[in-house]
C-alpha cells in the first residue's frame, strides 16, 4: 500500500504545477500581449513558486528518506540535487505548456475559431526558453556538489516571499482595474474640453450639442442631415473623425449598415487608429458573419484604446462576443474575465453570455 500511495503523493505537486501553468501563464501572456505592466507581478509569482518547488523537491526526499523515481529511474527527484531537480521542473513546465498549446489549437480547429498567432508565438518562445534553461541545469548538475538542507530552506522561504509579493500585486492590480468606469457599448471618442477658437469650431460645438439633444429624444433620422452638413466644417482631423463616427452611429440606428460602414471607414481616413471606429466596424462585420474581419478590427481597437487610456471593458466585452460568435467559447470566456477585471458591468456581461448561449 505504501508503494502505491507514495508515488501518488509525489505526483500531486506535478498536478498542481500543471494547474499553475494554466492560470498564471494565461494571465502573464495576456498582460504581455496587451502591454499591461501587471505581467511583472505574474512573472514574479511564477518564479517564486518555481523556487519554492525546486527547494521542496531538493529538501523533502532527504527528510522523508525517499528516492522518488519516474519511468524506471529515468527521471528522479534526489536529495540535495538542486540543479537536477530544477532541470526536471523546467522540463515538466515545458511539457505542460506544450500540452496546453495543443489543447488551445485543438479547440480552435474543432470549433473553427480564430486563435491569436501572437499568443501561440509567445507560448513557443517560452517552451524553447524552458528547454534551454533545463539543458543548462542538467550540465550544471554534473558539476555541482550536494546542496545542504539549510540552503534549501532559504530557497523555499525566498520563493514564498516572491510568490506572495507577486500575488498581492496581481490582486491589487485587478481591483484597481475593476474600479474604472465602463465605456458605452458603442465607442465614441471623448469630447475635448478646449474652447472653440474659430467660427468652424463654434459651429462644431453647436452641432454636437444638437446631436446630443436629438439622441436623448431617440431621433436619429434628424441627426443624419445635421451631421452630414457638419462633415464639411473646416475643423481639425480629430473633430472630423468624431463627426463621421456619430454619423455612422446614426445610420446604424436607422438600419443602414452599408452607409454606417462607409462613415466608420471615413473616420479612419482622419484618425487611422481610432478605437471607436475599429470597434464599430468589428461589430458590423460580426453581425454579417465575417468574423476574421471583425477580429482584425478588434485587434486594432484594443491597443489603440489602451494607448489613449480609455476604459477597456467594452472592448474586451465586444471581443468576447465576436469570438463567441466565431465558435470559440473558451476564448470568449477568457475575454469576459478580462472585461470584468477592466470594469465592464455585470448586466452587459450577462447580455453577452445570453447572446452566446453561455451559462
Amino acid at each position: 500500500m505504501k508503494d502505491f500511495i507514495i508515488p501518488i503523493i509525489a505526483t500531486l505537486p506535478l498536478v498542481l504545477l500543471y494547474i499553475q501553468m494554466n492560470i498564471i501563464y494565461n494571465g502573464f501572456g495576456q498582460r504581455i500581449l496587451t502591454k499591461d505592466r501587471l505581467w511583472i507581478r505574474y512573472l514574479v509569482l511564477w518564479v517564486g513558486l518555481l523556487l519554492f518547488k525546486t527547494g521542496l523537491c531538493t529538501w523533502a526526499p532527504g527528510k522523508l528518506g525517499l528516492q522518488i523515481e519516474y519511468f524506471d529511474g529515468l527521471i528522479s527527484l534526489r536529495d540535495g540535487d538542486l540543479a537536477g531537480n530544477l532541470a526536471i521542473l523546467l522540463f515538466i513546465h515545458s511539457g505542460c505548456l506544450a500540452i496546453t498549446l495543443l489543447g488551445h489549437l485543438w479547440k480552435a480547429i474543432r470549433k473553427k475559431g480564430r486563435f491569436s498567432g501572437k499568443f501561440v508565438l509567445l507560448e513557443l518562445v517560452t517552451i524553447a526558453v524552458f528547454i534551454f534553461l533545463g539543458i543548462q541545469a542538467v550540465n550544471k548538475a554534473k558539476e555541482m556538489p550536494r546542496v545542504e538542507p539549510s540552503r534549501m530552506v532559504l530557497m523555499m522561504a525566498l520563493g514564498v516571499i516572491l510568490a506572495l509579493w507577486g500575488y498581492s500585486g496581481v490582486k491589487k492590480g485587478q481591483k484597481e482595474t475593476a474600479k474604472k468606469p465602463a465605456a458605452p457599448q458603442r465607442g465614441t471618442p471623448a469630447v475635448p474640453t478646449a474652447e472653440p477658437v474659430a467660427d468652424a469650431d463654434a459651429r462644431f460645438e453647436q452641432v454636437i450639442a444638437e446631436k446630443d439633444r436629438l439622441t436623448a429624444m431617440g431621433d436619429y433620422a434628424s441627426q443624419i442631415p445635421l451631421l452630414t452638413a457638419a462633415t464639411g466644417l473646416a475643423v481639425d482631423d480629430g473633430k472630423k473623425a468624431r463627426i463621421w463616427n456619430y454619423l455612422g452611429l446614426a445610420y446604424e440606428r436607422m438600419n443602414s449598415a452599408r452607409r454606417a460602414e462607409e462613415c466608420y471607414r471615413s473616420v479612419l481616413l482622419f484618425d487611422k487608429d481610432n478605437p471607436a471606429a475599429h470597434n464599430n466596424l468589428a461589430l458590423l462585420y460580426s453581425g454579417r458573419g465575417d468574423h476574421p474581419s471583425a477580429l482584425r478590427h478588434m485587434d486594432a481597437a484594443i491597443p489603440a484604446a489602451k494607448a489613449r487610456k480609455q476604459a477597456l471593458g467594452v472592448y474586451y466585452g465586444n471581443y468576447a462576443l465576436i469570438t463567441g460568435r466565431a465558435g470559440n467559447l473558451s476564448r470568449a470566456e477568457d475575454y469576459l474575465t478580462l472585461a470584468k477585471n477592466a470594469g465592464y458591468d455585470d448586466a452587459s456581461i450577462q447580455a453577452v453570455r445570453r447572446q452566446l448561449g453561455m451559462k
